[in-house]
């Protein structure tokens, strides 16, 4: 999901699949991709763009980790789920699609304001949400609801045939997504909406059209950092026009994160981080990071279809290194500080639930309720003691912490909506239950001292 504009905070890390996901479908996934043809253990599947299509990086599990994840694989009963914060933090994905894949098609989203977005869509899932779509002015929100922030979208191409599962997201950080409406379109056919009426949303047309030829060429580089230098901008063209870009690291330092964005016409495009959620360093020294970026959507439908066209500029503006020092603008790098110490407040929360549970454990459904009941009932508030922190963090960075500082509670909830994935998913064998909890919080606790030295 993807946000262009508006509030980014909310998708700036999120990945095109929620946080719940299973070791057998992490590893179906691995196998398709060439890097992991090599049977260890040790890597793991990492997105790294908010960008779609979305970046894939590998990285090296620390000893500790490894150790805990291959312990919780050998306590779940069917191909052993690991946490779904791991899928939070390291970022899941979706499969690569198969050598047969179909030819791309275009997505065309209409909305009752007249405004068309056109989304390529591939034999590989993926998701988009967007806070902008026109509402029903005589419609009233329910009491005791949240309110509906963004419409979300899922579609993967099927058969010649684009397959697209509508929801709401509601609060601002997204607490909620409630199921519209799945809807399958073929060449040629218009599928309204209408459903998204009982939300409050005006209806929206679905439509395909074809995927035109286009001739991309690469954009030119700006860069506000010494530390790292694109070393080239690529073109490629399967499974649709985008660009892969290579970013090396020429200082002494590891770089944990950065952030680009791209313009075309003097008007900005894409941006995004590129970051390992769970805290590990992205590019050590000399290092490159490669990562997927799509080509620009400013342009029109003609007569043979739509195609994206040409950036004219890609520009790294900041990156944050392993010492807690930056380069370049600060704004970008307060956001990921902030999302970081959300995740790290609320871990702090969860772990010492889950060892209490451990400690004290009988029955695996009262507890399983337990934890639930707990687990809804985390605050995605920031007190003044975390404030206080927070600002004292920032400075330095930003001379205004106010917009850094709203971004707490996305992290916050990245890992109370991942936690009780989690829950749903743990093994169903009481003596494998126990275990699990235990093994759950210490892996947890990796994740928390890992964003508690930013």
């Amino acid at each position: 999901m993807c946000l262009r504009k508006g509030v980014r905070p909310a998708h700036q890390y999120r990945s095109g699949r929620p946080f719940s996901a299973t070791i057998a479908q992490i590893a179906g996934e691995n196998a398709r991709a060439q890097q992991t043809r090599e049977s260890d253990p040790a890597v793991a599947f990492t997105v790294t763009s908010d960008t779609t299509p979305r970046a894939l990086t590998f990285r090296r599990r620390s000893p500790k980790e490894q150790h805990l994840v291959t312990s919780l694989r050998r306590f779940t009963q069917q191909a052993a789920l690991v946490s779904a914060i791991v899928l939070a933090m390291t970022g899941g994905a979706a499969a690569q699609p198969p050598a047969d894949a179909p030819p791309a098609i275009v997505l065309v989203t209409t909305y009752a304001d007249g405004r068309a977005v056109h989304d390529i869509v591939t034999a590989r899932r993926s998701t988009a949400w967007t806070p902008m779509f026109p509402r029903v002015a005589s419609w009233k929100q329910p009491d005791g609801t949240l309110p509906v922030t963004a419409i979300n979208y899922a579609r993967v191409l099927v058969d010649g045939a684009i397959t697209v599962t509508i929801s709401v997201l509601r609060g601002a950080q997204h607490q909620k997504e409630d199921a519209v409406a799945t809807v399958t379109i073929k060449p040629g056919e218009r599928r309204v909406v209408s459903e998204l009426r009982d939300f409050g949303a005006q209806p929206v047309t679905l439509s395909l059209m074809p995927l035109a030829a286009s001739t991309l060429y690469p954009p030119k580089v700006a860069n506000k950092t010494a530390g790292l230098e694109v070393s080239d901008i690529e073109v490629i063209t399967e499974p649709a026009p985008q660009y892969r870009v290579h970013v090396k690291n020429v200082s002494a330092k590891t770089a944990l994160t950065f952030h680009f964005q791209t313009y075309r016409d003097g008007h900005r495009g894409a941006q995004g981080h590129q970051g390992n959620r769970d805290g590990q360093p992205l590019i050590a020294p000399g290092g490159i990071h490669t990562f997927v970026l799509r080509a620009s959507r400013a342009s029109q439908p003609t007569a043979a279809g739509w195609a994206p066209v040409s950036e004219d500029l890609f520009e790294i503006d900041s990156v944050l290194w392993d010492d807690g020092t930056f380069e370049g603008d600060g704004e970008p790098v307060a956001s990921t500080l902030m999302l970081a110490m959300g995740r790290r407040v609320q871990l702090a929360r969860v772990i010492p639930l889950l060892q209490t549970s451990a400690a004290s454990y009988r029955d695996r459904k009262a507890t399983i309720d337990r934890l639930r009941a707990q687990f809804e009932q985390l605050t995605l508030a920031a007190d003044a003691e975390i404030l206080a922190a927070a600002r004292m963090r920032l400075k330095g960075v930003v001379d205004a912490p106010q917009q850094a500082l709203a971004v707490i509670p996305f992290g916050m909830q990245e890992v109370k909506a991942g936690v009780l994935s989690d829950l749903r998913h743990a093994p169903s064998d009481p003596v494998m239950f126990q275990r699990w909890l235990s093994d759950i919080a210490a892996l947890y606790q990796v994740w928390h001292d890992r964003f508690a030295a930013r």
